[in-house]
């Protein structure tokens, strides 16, 4: 049989392939004179290799540490969340509240003023001068018994009568 067998191993047609002359053809196996093509061929196979694996890895899902992660991270955003929601509806009702009491001061101010007014409007002040003087007896001061303290800045003064 290997009589029978025959390789055109000419430089042109070695590069293209080779061929067996015999009555079994083999499966054709490249022939290669250095490493680099070898390889350069074989890169191929090794990445489509790598991407079956990569695609196999992606399509079993997510890995527990993973999904742990992606959990604790949606609980700490709910959480924030809610608490962000429970601060604003506070200041909403704080707002609300010191509304309210900014109207009630308004309207105990309104009512202050106008007792006041009623009540400066109802004095005579000609008759509480005139009650005094005549009824109890009061006198204008003298020019002597004004005393003029400066202000030494103390939050009070004491008075000693010297009679």
């Amino acid at each position: 049989m290997a009589n029978n067998r025959r390789t055109n191993t000419t430089q042109n047609e070695y590069r293209r392939s080779a061929y067996v002359y015999g009555n079994a053809v083999r499966k054709e196996v490249p022939v290669y004179r250095d490493n680099t093509l070898r390889r350069e061929l074989e890169r191929p196979i090794e990445r489509t290799d790598r991407n079956r694996n990569t695609l196999q890895r992606q399509k079993s899902g997510l890995n527990l540490g993973f999904m742990a992660f992606i959990v604790a991270a949606l609980a700490a955003s709910a959480y924030i969340l809610i608490g962000y929601i429970q601060l604003r509806s506070e200041v909403t009702n704080t707002t609300k509240t010191i509304s309210a009491m900014e109207s009630q001061l308004n309207d105990l101010r309104v009512a202050n003023d106008e007792a006041y007014t009623r009540i400066n409007s109802g004095i005579d002040l000609d008759e509480i001068k005139d009650i005094a003087i005549n009824r109890f007896g009061m006198i204008y001061a003298q020019e002597g018994q004004i005393i003029v303290y400066s202000d030494a800045g103390n939050d009070y003064m004491r008075s000693v009568d010297n009679d």
